[in-house]
């Protein structure tokens, strides 16, 4: 069932209903949806009404640099590199082994693998991955992450958050933040004592839904 749309089903005694409930078409994020059912009894009508959320808004376009050495070891490398200063994706820098740059990476699911760029490795390492979302008007959102271990958000050029270590689950962690009008940019820094990095995160309003006004750009136009 769709935005503004009805069915009427006949029930039985002690028999369910379900209903489907989709998100409208072409729509990212998160969408609030009213939702109303009328109960027919013999002799009276009960009405519920509630609201249903449907839909998702995980970031799946990223761009990725990385591996840069981890000098402490551990989730919280406090060492700054190049990419936190300035957002440059036609740069080069020294990193593990030799230059690195910048790649695109656009997922199929909602896990940021770093593995899929850098192979498997037990090596402590740090990355950064890069994400840009447009909203139309100041708007307040809750950025729900997993990660493992360790991750800093750099957001619009502002340290706003770390964690040594997280779970690594779908929205083990929520950060608010209020998107700025035109372009946001999310930065994050990965860090690992074992090699292992990986991140999920969801962008989702403070309070309703988005209704068109927030999108995210893909990585293959992001930066031109």
């Amino acid at each position: 069932m769709g935005a503004g749309k009805s069915d009427e089903v006949s029930l039985g005694a002690g028999q369910p209903v379900r209903i489907a409930v989709k998100a409208p078409a072409g729509l990212w994020g998160r969408v609030d949806l009213p939702v109303t059912v009328n109960v027919a009894l013999p002799g009276t009508e009960v009405r519920l009404s509630t609201h249903l959320s449907v839909g998702s808004s995980f970031l799946r376009d990223w761009v990725v640099a990385g591996r840069f050495p981890n000098k402490s070891g551990n989730g919280a490398d406090t060492e700054s590199y190049p990419p936190e200063k300035r957002v440059d994706l036609a740069a080069e820098y020294e990193g593990i082994g030799g230059e690195v740059g910048w790649k695109p990476l656009q997922l199929s699911d909602n896990w940021l693998q770093l593995r899929t760029l850098f192979g498997v490795t037990k090596e402590a390492g740090v990355a950064y991955a890069v994400a840009r979302v447009e909203a139309r008007r100041e708007t307040p959102v809750v950025l729900r992450l997993g990660s493992g271990p360790g991750v800093s958000l750099i957001f619009n050029g502002q340290r706003v958050w770390s964690a040594a270590s997280m779970r690594v689950a779908v929205d083990a962690e929520r950060v608010p933040l209020t998107l700025q009008a035109g372009t946001n940019v999310f930065l994050f820094k990965l860090c690992s004592p074992n090699g292992d990095r990986r991140l999920t995160a969801e962008i989702t309003p403070a309070t309703g839904d988005f209704g068109g006004e927030v999108v995210p750009v893909t990585a293959k136009t992001a930066w031109k």
